[in-house]
């Protein structure tokens, strides 16, 4: 599955698009586990310490934010691609 970075998330790990291994059957927390594992400098921007999404990322499975579906429990299914957001604020 490939997970595309945005904004300072992508430069914190110097490339827009990460590739783990979930896949059909995973859940998004599996790939965002596997994301983290291979990234753990993002943790922090990512998770909270109970392990939930931090309440300013977003977090979109094929241009559906995943707080309107299952959350991090969502399941994923082949071919599809998930987006990490970090606040982005401008003026």
């Amino acid at each position: 599955m490939r997970i595309k970075l945005y904004a300072t998330l992508r430069l914190q790990v110097g490339q827009p698009e990460i590739e783990v291994r979930a896949g059909p059957g995973d859940t998004v927390r599996d790939a965002i586990r596997q994301l983290l594992e291979q990234y753990p400098v993002l943790t922090p921007h990512v998770l909270s310490e109970q392990g939930e999404l931090v309440d300013h990322v977003q977090v979109m499975l094929n241009g559906r934010n995943i707080r309107l579906l299952d959350g991090l429990d969502t399941m994923i299914q082949g071919g599809q691609k998930l987006d990490v957001f970090p606040p982005i604020a401008g003026g």
